[in-house]
C-alpha cells in the first residue's frame, strides 16, 4: 500500500464525521477521579480506535541527589513535581506521606529543568520524555510506578455513535502507518519509543484497567 493510499484511506475513512481525537490515561481517568464533582466519564461516551503508545511513569531525580530509590523517597522530605493528573494520582497512591509535598507543573519540560536547576527533589517524567534522553548523564530514574501496575497508554478515541465500520477501517490505516519504517524511526528518535497499534478493543481495555488501577468507580 503507497503512503499516498494511505492518507486518501485515511480522508475518506474520516469524513463527514471529523470526531477523531488523541487522549490518554490523564484525560480518560484519573482527571475524574481526582474531581468527581465534574461527574463526567469520558469512557462511557467514546470508544477506541487505536493504541498509539504505552506509557511508563518514572521518578526521576539530579544525578547528584542523595535519593537512590523509592524507599529513600518515602522516608525524605522532598517535593515531587508533577505535571498531570495521572502522575499526581500515582504519587498519592504511593503513600510517600506528610512529608513529600506534590508541586504542580504545566508540562514535563518544565519539571525536567527544575531537576535540572536542582529547585525540586523529585520529578515525574513520562518514559518517551526526549529530554531523560538528551540529559541522561544529568539526570537519574530512581524507580517508577509498576509497583503500582499502572502503565498508561496514548492513542486515539471516537464518539460513541461513531460507525464501527469505520473504526474499523481507521485503525486498518493508521495501523499501517505505525508500522512503517519512517514512523517506526520517527517514534524511536523523537519519542524514545516504540508505537504499540493492535485492535480498537485494545485501547479500550488499557484504559480501563487502568482506571481501576487508580480507583474511579
Amino acid at each position: 500500500v503507497s503512503q499516498s493510499r494511505y492518507h486518501r484511506d485515511f480522508d475518506q475513512e474520516l469524513a463527514p464525521h471529523q470526531l477523531i481525537f488523541s487522549s490518554g490515561t490523564a484525560t480518560h481517568a484519573s482527571s475524574y477521579t481526582m474531581h468527581p464533582e465534574l461527574k463526567l466519564d469520558p469512557l462511557n461516551d467514546t470508544k477506541g480506535v487505536i493504541t498509539v503508545l504505552r506509557v511508563h511513569y518514572h521518578l526521576v531525580v539530579n544525578s547528584s541527589s542523595p535519593i537512590k530509590s523509592f524507599n529513600d523517597i518515602k522516608s525524605s522530605k522532598v517535593n515531587i513535581g508533577s505535571s498531570n493528573a495521572t502522575s499526581a494520582k500515582l504519587i498519592e497512591l504511593s503513600h510517600f506521606g506528610k512529608e513529600v509535598q506534590t508541586i504542580p507543573y504545566k508540562a514535563d519540560t518544565d519539571v525536567v529543568m527544575a531537576l535540572l536547576q536542582k529547585t525540586l527533589d523529585v520529578g515525574t517524567v513520562l518514559s518517551f520524555n526526549q529530554l531523560l534522553k538528551v540529559h541522561k548523564d544529568k539526570l537519574r530514574i530512581v524507580s517508577s510506578f509498576e509497583q503500582l501496575n499502572a502503565v498508561g497508554t496514548v492513542g486515539y478515541s471516537v464518539a460513541k455513535n461513531f460507525p464501527d465500520s469505520r473504526v474499523e477501517n481507521l485503525n486498518r490505516v493508521i495501523n499501517f502507518a505505525l508500522h512503517t519504517p519512517e514512523i517506526q524511526s520517527w517514534f524511536k528518535d523523537t519519542m524514545n519509543s516504540v508505537p504499540v497499534g493492535g485492535a480498537p478493543e485494545e485501547y479500550d481495555r488499557a484504559l480501563v484497567k487502568f482506571k481501576k488501577v487508580i480507583g474511579s468507580k
